[in-house]
Parts: C-alpha cells; structure tokens; sequence
C-alpha cells in the first residue's frame, strides 16, 4: 500500500502515458504525420507571433488555416524570424532597443554616435576586414616624414591629401614623422631620403644566408635539376657549414636545419607542391578474420616444430634510389606542365631485407639493373652479402633460389650450429604474396631446407608484415640521411674553393653515385644490425610475438 495515493495515481497515469507511446517490443512508436507550411506562411505567423504573442498566433492560424497548429511550431516559426530580422537590421551589441526606451528620440541618437565610434561589425557580431590600405614608396614616406616634422601634422595632412589625390589620416602622418625621427637618430642626424617599410614575422632562420640559398635553388632549377626538400636541406647545410658551422645544432649551435623549414623556404620563393599519387590499398573488409587466421598458421608452425626465435624470419623487398630523394618534386605556382621526375626515376636497385624474432639483421641480397657483373658498383661489399643483378632489377625465380643459397639457408644452417640443435630443426620464413615467392622452385628448395613458409595475406602487409611496420622506413630515412651529409658537404667544399653560389653543380650521375650509394648501404646496414630492440619491436607491433607468448618450446 502507497503511503501517499494521490502522489502515486499521478505517478503511474504518467507512466502509463510514457508506456502508451512504446510498441510492443518496448521501441518509441514513430511521430504521426508532420504538416508542411510554405516559406511565406512560416514568415507570417512567425512575425504575427513576434507582435502579438505565441497564444493568439496559435488562435488565429489554427481557424485561417482549418488545421490545428501546435504551440511547439509556433514559437520555433518566432524564433526563426526574429534571427533573421536580427541578421538584416542588426542591432549593434550593448544597445538599448529604441522600441523599449522611455526616451526613443535620445536612445536613437546616442546608439548613432556609439555605433560610429564601434569598429564595424557584420551580420554575425564580428569586426569586418578593415578597407584598402593605401601604399606609400620609400621615398615619398620620408618627404612626409620631413614635412611633418618641420610645419606640423595637420599642415603635412593637407599638403599631402591635395598633392597625392588622395585622402591621408593624421595618424599615417604621425607615424611616418616617428619613423624619420628614429632613421635620423641612427645615421647620426644625417638627412633621410627613404623610409622602407620594416618587415614583419619573425625573423629568418639563416638570416642574410636565406638569400644565397634561394640563389642556388633558381640556379638548379633553372638547370634542369631536381628541386626537393632533401636537396634544399643539404644545400642549406652545406651552405651554413662554410660560413660558421658553429651555428648548427650538430656542433652545438641554435640552428637545425628541418624539413619544414625547406618547406617554409619553397613556400617563400613562390614554389608548389606537386606530388604523383597511387591509389592506397585498403585491408579487407574481414580483415580481423584474416589476421587470426594467419597468427593462427604462424603458432601452429611454430609449437609443432618447436622453432626458436632466431629462426622465425620475415623478408622483404624494397626499392631504394641511387639518389635517395623524396617523390616531390617543385614548381613555380601557376605552371601548367610539372614533369614529376622521381616517379620516373630507373636509378634504382632492389634491397631485400631479412630479420628475426630474436632481433638479427641478415646480410642483404642486392640488385642492380643489368645483366652481367659489369653493372655493379666497384666497391669491397661484405663477403656474406649476396650482390647480383638483373634486367629490371626485380626479383624473379632465379634471384629468389639465388638469395635461398647465399643467404637463407646459410643463416639457418649458422643459427643450428650455435644453438646446438640438430640438422633437422625446421625454420619458419614469413613473406608477402609477391609472383617471385610464389615460384614452385623456390619454395621446393626452402622446403628441403627445412624451412616452413608462411604467406602474408595479400593487402595486408601494413599490418602484418614486421619489416613493413618500422624497419623499411627507418632504412630508407637513414639512408636520406648519409644523402644529405655528402651534398652539403659538396656545397661546403665548392664555396670554400671561392665558386659563385649559382654556379655549383653537384655531379649526381650514375657513376658517380652508385659507389656512394654502396658505402652508404653499408654504413646505414651496420647501424640498424645495432637496434636489435626496434627489430623485436617490428614482431611484437605485427601481434606475431604476442600470438606465439604462450608457447612451451
């Protein structure tokens, strides 16, 4: 029994009507059928309401109307035309509404005077763009200034409103005389001839040396050389380095020159970006079905044959540029035809790349266009790198089976010995879907070898395959890197030798580049075989690591 039954009637009837409006499986019933009113008619009843109230608005259009016209409709109606008789007549903040005053005739003239003295706002209660500035040269700044000076701003006011034909403030006055006054005082009270406007920003990050830069980009583009922002970078490094090295980061300076700041010089000089795009590839839309399935295959292997991890191994392909530059290339705004050079570069050679679980960098297996040795760089590559060739250099069957003798198979034949176990422990080689891996001749021979294979399904190797995850990009960022040093060191070099900044050429030919290159792959190799951690890392962000943690070996 209620305690208070009056309080608990009211209770359960508005239940009951909340109830009343859900179906019988518990879903809010849909709203009956919404009457229409045309934009002339909304007006009318939206401005009848403003004046004479929402009551009498429901009274009246409910009879002209012959349809009953609910309270809710007829103030959103007012509402909406109050808005927008606010946006076409405005009423300037913080002002009485002369309709409300007791005095109407002092309200109206003291808002007047008010609004003229508010800077002036649009429809929305925001300050507009103030006018057209007009512009003064140098040197009729100066002769204002002077004027100004000796007869008085008012009389420089009317001397200069007549004789340019146009109108001058007070204030533009005022300040050219400051201006003179300033000028005069730093040259010694000597007379002033020109007063150049002061810049404004920030000031620039080389100073006196932006200059020199830009000199040298026009002059490589004007060459037909590549404009990028590795290239502008080098320069500009090598640029600094002749004159004070001292003010690069690197050697304890305040300078560091960035990628943002080439882009921030290009941006300056009037340069766009134009870039050749490739359609991104999209994981499937079962994606997460995928993935458990294939960490599925990859713990079966491994729990059945009982792999350690330094013989879980993941290769990869990448293709890496003789000159190691971004796919930007640069132009002048406005220019129609933009050939976008590095997308059409052949100066290319083919890396594949081969890690493992336990944080090990095998030695590469190298490609270079060609069809005999003579095409390979002259250079004392380490003896366990598999340097070869071929007419694109692409992997094809015959490089793959190459690659499983020099490289593969030796590796896990030295991974068995140091660990013990016998000849007949199995390896487990993860690897994308590419043609070359799918060859019967190679996965026969890795077979026989021993080793398990496991795909990476196809569009999903953002996700799943380690080297994609970190150590591809690391790679390929190390290598812009070493590009850098040796480009500004090459502009360094020439501006010591005393040559003109726009007469510097840098011999980025193919002879020349391709022994670098090889030095550079060997410096920048023997620094990622020292992050065994990023390498784990790599498995564990593919979910490979976390999907085997359970398994006894």
């Amino acid at each position: 029994m209620s305690v208070n039954p009056d309080e608990t009637v009211r209770a359960n009837e508005e239940v009951s009507r909340v109830l009343s409006e859900l179906n019988s499986r518990g879903v809010k019933r849909k709203r009956g059928q919404y009457e229409n009113y045309s934009a002339e008619i909304r007006v009318e009843i939206g401005k009848f309401a403003a004046e004479n109230g929402t009551t009498k608005a429901v009274r009246q259009f409910s009879v002209s109307l012959g349809r009953k016209i609910n309270e809710s409709t007829v103030r959103s109606m007012k509402t909406a035309y109050l808005k927008q008789q606010q946006k076409s007549n405005p009423v300037k903040p913080s002002l009485p509404d002369p309709k409300t005053s007791v005095n109407t005739d002092e309200t109206v003239r003291m808002n007047e005077e008010v609004t003229r003295k508010l800077p002036k706002l649009n429809s929305r209660g925001i300050r507009r763009k103030r006018g057209h500035y007009e512009n003064y040269s140098a040197k009729i700044r100066a002769e204002i200034g002077k004027f100004a000076i000796e007869n008085g701003n008012i009389k420089a006011v009317r001397r200069y409103s007549t004789s340019l034909g146009r109108k001058i403030s007070e204030s533009t006055v005022r300040s050219m005389k400051l201006a003179y006054l300033k000028q005069r005082q730093k040259s010694n009270l000597e007379p002033v001839t020109a007063l150049p406007h002061v810049k404004r920003g920030r000031p620039l990050l080389l100073g006196a040396l932006d200059d020199r830069i830009q000199s040298y980009v026009n002059s490589v583009r004007d060459s037909g050389g590549i404009i990028n922002k590795n290239i502008i970078v080098a320069a500009a490094r090598g640029i600094v380095m002749q004159n004070n090295r001292g003010l690069l980061k690197e050697f304890g300076g305040p300078i560091e020159i960035t990628s943002a700041w080439s882009e921030s010089l290009l941006r300056r000089m009037g340069f766009i970006k134009r870039k050749g795009t490739k359609e991104a590839r999209k994981l499937p839309i079962n994606f997460k079905k995928v993935k458990t399935e294939f960490l599925q295959r990859i713990t079966e292997v491994i729990a059945t044959e009982a792999i350690p991890p330094e013989l879980v191994i993941n290769f990869d392909q990448s293709g890496v540029h003789i000159v190691p530059v971004s796919s930007w290339t640069l132009a002048r705004q406005g220019e129609s035809q933009v050939p976008i050079i590095e997308l059409e570069d052949k100066r290319k050679i083919t890396a594949l790349f081969s890690i493992t679980m336990s944080g090990d960098l095998l030695p590469l297996h190298l490609l270079y266009t060609g069809k005999t040795d003579k095409c390979h760089p002259n250079f004392n590559f380490p003896e366990e790198w598999d340097v070869y060739h071929s007419p694109n250099h692409c992997s094809n069957e015959h490089t793959m089976c190459r690659f499983a003798d020099n490289v593969l198979i030796p590796y896990v034949k030295k991974i068995r010995e140091s660990l013990q176990l016998p000849n007949e422990q199995r390896a487990m080689v993860i690897f994308d879907v590419f043609f070359a891996h799918q060859s019967e001749r190679f996965l026969t021979k890795l077979h026989d070898a021993g080793i398990s294979t496991v795909f990476v399904p196809a569009n999903c190797t953002s996700e799943l395959q380690p080297l994609n995850l970190t150590f591809n990009g690391r790679f390929k960022e190390l290598m812009k890197e070493e590009f850098n040093k040796w480009y500004a060191a090459q502009v360094s070099h020439a501006l010591d030798h005393g040559e003109d900044i726009q007469g510097i050429k840098v011999d980025l030919k193919l002879s020349t580049m391709k022994l670098l290159h090889a030095n550079w792959l060997l410096t920048v190799y023997n620094k990622l075989r020292n992050e065994r951690e990023a390498i784990v890392d790599d498995f564990v962000k593919s979910s490979i690591k976390s999907a085997i943690a359970n398994i006894q070996l």
